[in-house]
């Protein structure tokens, strides 16, 4: 196996690499801790690698790779938030549950967490310009 040569670039390779401006590398350097070879000269494999970790830490929220949470682990994490949403929404709808009976109650509380558990519909607009039918 061969091994991977170290590529040693300027700042503006990088940037190029990054899709972002030269400032904008130089800060990552200072304020988020990217690693660089020497004043003005960075490995830009390295980089590449920080800067994957460094965009997925920013989307997702996590450390690293997510944490080396497993799939499952995940889903349950996220079934677990949406549960407690689901639940902040019961005072709101208690009001209603007083003199029911179970059955009733229950219908209500599906009925309440179907509607948590329902993507958010995105209103989209066509224009459609001065056409008339």
């Amino acid at each position: 196996m061969a091994r991977e040569k170290k590529q040693f670039v300027t700042v503006d390779k990088v940037a190029e690499a990054f899709g972002i401006s030269e400032r904008q590398v130089q800060r990552l350097v200072i304020y988020e801790g990217m690693k660089r070879v020497d004043r003005g000269r960075y490995n830009l494999n390295a980089c590449l690698v920080w800067y994957v970790a460094f965009l997925h830490k920013k989307v997702c929220g996590c450390v690293g790779p997510c944490d080396g949470i497993t799939p499952e682990e995940r889903a349950a994490t996220n079934a677990r938030a949406e549960h407690k949403k689901a639940l902040k929404e019961i005072p709101s709808i208690a009001p209603e549950l007083v003199s029911l009976k179970a059955a009733a109650i229950r219908k209500i509380l599906l009925h309440a967490v179907e509607e948590i558990y329902q993507p958010e519909e995105v209103e989209e607009t066509v224009d459609v310009g001065d056409e008339t039918d």
